[in-house]
């Protein structure tokens, strides 16, 4: 049977367990979290998510995204060790898109007709914020 600790016992466990440096991957993933988060961005839910394989190549997957007044769509491919995103904002709008990965972001110019593409990017989690003039950013919600 164990016996319960008294205070004095302890604050002596706690006091060796704050000494104990926290791991750097844990103080990375803090800081990331940190710099993603924008509390003026709206949210562009996902609302449809189909493979789109033999229809635009091997291993395309079509996402779209909503909020109440804009609609983005896009076509993710993995070629290789490279993932390209290509994709369209309705209604149109020339913007900048941000592609945000663990470890940094890509933007790219939306043109007038919103469409916009990023290729060369990371196999990894993703999202968008679509970035139109001084407004809030539309961040997407993240995705594999």
């Amino acid at each position: 049977m164990s016996h319960p600790l008294d205070d004095a016992s302890l604050l002596d466990v706690l006091r060796v367990r704050l000494a104990e440096p926290v791991p750097s991957d844990v103080v990375a993933a803090a800081r990331e979290a940190l710099r993603w988060r924008d509390p003026d961005a709206a949210l562009a839910v996902l609302v449809a998510d189909t493979m789109a394989a033999g229809v635009r190549g091997p291993g395309a997957e079509m996402f779209t995204f909503e909020t109440e007044r804009v609609t983005i769509e896009v076509e993710a491919s993995q070629l290789g060790h490279e993932l390209h995103l290509a994709g369209q904002i309705a209604p149109a709008v020339a913007a900048r898109v941000r592609i945000d990965q663990p470890g940094g972001g890509t933007v790219v110019p939306a043109d007038e007709l919103g469409r916009f593409a990023a290729r060369g990017l990371r196999p990894a989690m993703w999202r968008l914020a679509v970035l139109v003039d001084d407004d809030a950013p539309i961040n997407t919600e993240w995705v594999r």
